[in-house]
């Protein structure tokens, strides 16, 4: 069953029944009792009198004003009905009803015939749904027709809160989970919110999707999905991940969903960048960028999770990508022009280039004395805070910060150690220190061998480092 109320018992519908059909002719209570309680259509019950439907409708309108003038049965039936409508919607068991004067009548018919009789009387647009046999959900002021359920839940195609769905119908709070009952196709989850299996697949999806991402799961895999739409909806546990994935090509799903970055994941449109695919979020992050990019900042700006590897080959083989080395990309067809102060800068620093690199302090040092902002500094290159990259028409330059410049020529005085005079004391401590850092006792050891076979002097800032290492 799918009520969770106690509900009322109603064993003595029978008598009820009995005493309303007492108050009519004999050879007219079958009629009567044939249209109200079993609901046989009037062409029925006029072939099994010899009469014509309009001739049964004429009797059955006639003598049930009978029940009207009766003032004991109206009072009888106002005291039924009034204690099961006081608390609004309530399920009603009618199992043990019987009547005397017809005993072959079911609870359900005896059930019907007095519905219909109150509602006669009071006029109210009362209403009763079967949950079971012998188990009716009676609703005194009447439910939502089953059109506007299914029009509300096809229209948000989410899963909606109790408070959400009464306010979409109208109706009270306390009677969304009569509607419910009243309607299979409404359901309610183990967390309070109703969702509808009339939805198609992509609605379901969507209605999911908007779950998982309150949860935090704003991008998923088509297969994950479906996992999770299951949940919800077990007939889909009989389809494949292919039938998910195959859903991603359907307009109503685009509609909804964009591409996540990553292959076969997906996220809702509302939570993404707007963008259908890759390409389009790189080009539209360049074309907002008004110098080029390094393809790391590229990555930092997507509001998408795509792999390094992917980024780097999309723009190194897409002839709509420029790629000025090193790793910085603009847009093919369109110019980055620097002004006349930033070129002569670039001249100047083109000339102080040795061996391919250039110290930052000689560039900032530079820029100071030419009034050059940060923001200028930057139109015409990227910054790192490992090394500085700019490209200049046909040369480029590479400058780095000063400790990576000595940790740098360190490593080059390492690998030819033997040949090679000593180098400064800054950049021998700089490479001991990163040697430490990475806890590479081969390198500390073997530095402390050339110094000891050249006698020089250890620096004391690095004696610790070596003693953890001859440890």
């Amino acid at each position: 069953m799918r009520y969770r109320w106690v509900g009322r018992k109603l064993p003595s519908l029978g008598v009820l029944v009995d005493a309303a059909l007492d108050l009519l002719p004999p050879e007219r209570r079958r009629m009567v009792w044939e249209r109200l309680g079993p609901e046989k259509t009037l062409q029925e019950i006029g072939d099994a009198h010899g009469l014509t439907r309009e001739r049964i409708r004429q009797v059955v309108n006639k003598v049930t004003k009978a029940f009207l003038r009766d003032a004991d049965l109206r009072l009888v039936l106002d005291g039924v009905f009034s204690g099961l409508s006081s608390s609004g919607p309530i399920v009603v068991n009618v199992r043990d009803a019987r009547s005397t004067t017809f005993p072959d009548a079911t609870s359900e018919e005896l059930w019907n015939f007095v519905m219909q009789v109150w509602c006669e009387i009071q006029r109210r647009p009362a209403q009763s749904v079967q949950l079971d046999r012998d188990i009716f959900l009676f609703a005194p002021d009447g439910l939502p027709n089953e059109k506007e359920v299914r029009t509300v839940m096809l229209e948000r195609a989410s899963f909606l809160y109790p408070a959400q769905l009464s306010t979409a119908l109208g109706i009270h709070p306390s009677e969304v989970e009569a509607v419910a009952c009243a309607f299979p196709k409404l359901l309610r989850t183990q967390s309070g919110l109703y969702g509808f299996l009339g939805w198609t697949q992509p609605q379901l999806i969507k209605a999911v999707a908007e779950q998982l991402a309150r949860a935090g799961f704003t991008e998923w895999h088509f297969s994950e999905i479906g996992k999770a739409a299951t949940v919800f909806d077990a007939s889909l546990e009989k389809q494949s991940a292919r039938n998910f994935a195959a859903l991603t090509t359907r307009p109503e799903f685009v509609k909804s969903f964009e591409y996540a970055g990553r292959k076969g994941c997906w996220r809702l449109k509302a939570l993404g960048d707007g963008h259908q695919d890759n390409f389009t979020a790189i080009h539209a992050i360049l074309d907002t960028s008004p110098t080029p990019l390094h393809w790391t900042d590229i990555r930092d700006q997507l509001q998408r999770v795509i792999n390094d590897g992917t980024i780097v080959a999309m723009l190194g083989r897409d002839p709509r990508f420029l790629s000025l080395g090193q790793g910085v990309y603009g847009l093919s067809g369109r110019e980055y022009p620097a002004s006349d102060v930033e070129e002569e800068f670039m001249r100047e620093i083109l000339s102080r280039v040795e061996n391919g690199c250039i110290p930052a302090e000689a560039v900032f040092k530079l820029a100071e004395e030419r009034n050059l902002t940060p923001k200028q500094l930057i139109a015409v290159g990227r910054y790192s805070t490992v090394f500085r990259y700019w490209k200049w028409r046909d040369q480029e330059a590479l400058f780095l910060t000063v400790p990576e410049t000595q940790r740098r020529f360190f490593q080059r005085w390492f690998y030819n150690r033997h040949n090679r005079p000593l180098p400064p004391e800054d950049v021998l401590v700089s490479g001991l220190r990163l040697a430490f850092e990475r806890q590479d006792r081969e390198t500390l050891r073997l530095t402390y061998e050339v110094l000891q076979a050249k006698d020089h002097p250890l620096p004391t800032e690095t004696m610790h480092w070596i003693d953890w290492a001859l440890g």
